[in-house]
């Protein structure tokens, strides 16, 4: 399940979103996470592909983290029908 949301996400950040200065090293992680997961579950290690999740998953935490404090971007927080923007 798992290698398909990488597969999916690299077909996204190649063809549908806009690209950044971070995409390729997105679209390296992603090939990797998938070549290891591929390969832990080849060999019967299903137990490794489990460790390789969750330490992907964890720095994907701290990596949106970081990129939502160095975006540009402004967010609309939505409290109780009233919009306040950061």
């Amino acid at each position: 399940m798992d290698i398909s949301n990488y597969i999916h996400s690299t077909y996204y950040i190649i063809f549908i979103d806009h690209w950044d200065r971070d995409s390729s090293m997105m679209i390296i992680h992603h090939l990797i996470a998938t070549l290891m997961l591929t390969i832990s579950y080849m060999i019967h290690l299903e137990r490794m592909a489990v460790v390789v999740i969750y330490l992907l998953e964890i720095c994907e935490v701290f990596y949106f983290i970081l990129k939502y404090n160095y975006s540009s971007y402004k967010i609309t927080l939505i409290n109780g029908g009233h919009s306040y923007s950061q």
